[in-house]
């Protein structure tokens, strides 16, 4: 009868649904490796983490240079999985790099500073390109105005910034952790499910009188 197959497929319906969220959807986590060498090229995607915080750097921030620009991580081993918004990458350009951010915010410092400066136009950036080089503490990022990369883990005042080079030192070394080989699962439309088609119902033969 007509109420048996719309019946029939409205619990095909509801069975394919509550499968879907499980079979259709991707994560949209990613999975980073501690960089532990200097790399030809530094160009990629990367967490800016303090270990020993287990602290990340929160790329998905519209105001970069503020208290608790942060979210905290797991470390497990050499990796981390973490999800892309915080992450930054690093450009190439010429005399160096520069750092953007996971909201499209480029990271620099004009002088030799505590500050954390930010524009959306990389040519700003790149006007005091970034040196990269793996130290015995960690990741060395320096500016060409002076200024390098480090965490401050004073209580009222924890954040990633650029510090003078007269006294960065004093402050928190940091490592980079890079995106690995197909470490990024992003996130795909649903995908509408395929229902069965009902079946056509069986002829009735006419009554015999």
């Amino acid at each position: 009868s007509n109420f048996s197959r719309i019946l029939s497929f409205l619990l095909a319906l509801v069975m394919v649904l509550s499968m879907a969220p499980a079979n259709v959807f991707a994560s949209d986590s990613a999975t980073y490796t501690r960089v532990t060498t200097d790399q030809a090229d530094w160009s990629g995607e990367y967490l800016l983490v303090y270990e020993e915080g287990s602290l990340a750097f929160d790329g998905s921030l519209s105001t970069v240079d503020a208290v608790n620009n942060y979210q905290a991580v797991t470390i497990d081993g050499d990796t981390i999985t973490a999800s892309p918004s915080i992450a930054v990458t690093i450009e190439a350009v010429d005399g160096g790099y520069v750092l953007k951010s996971a909201s499209g915010q480029y990271l620099y410092q004009s002088s030799d500073a505590n500050k954390l400066a930010s524009t959306a136009d990389q040519r700003t950036a790149a006007k005091y390109p970034l040196t990269i080089s793996v130290v015995a503490d960690g990741v060395d990022l320096a500016l060409s105005s002076g200024p390098h990369l480090r965490f401050n883990a004073t209580a009222n005042q924890m954040r990633f910034r650029y510090f003078k080079s007269a006294t960065y030192t004093a402050q928190k070394p940091v490592t980079l952790f890079k995106l690995a080989e197909g470490g990024s699962t992003e996130p795909t439309d649903p995908v509408e499910p395929s229902l069965p088609e009902p079946k056509p119902s069986e002829p009735v033969a006419p009554e015999r009188v």
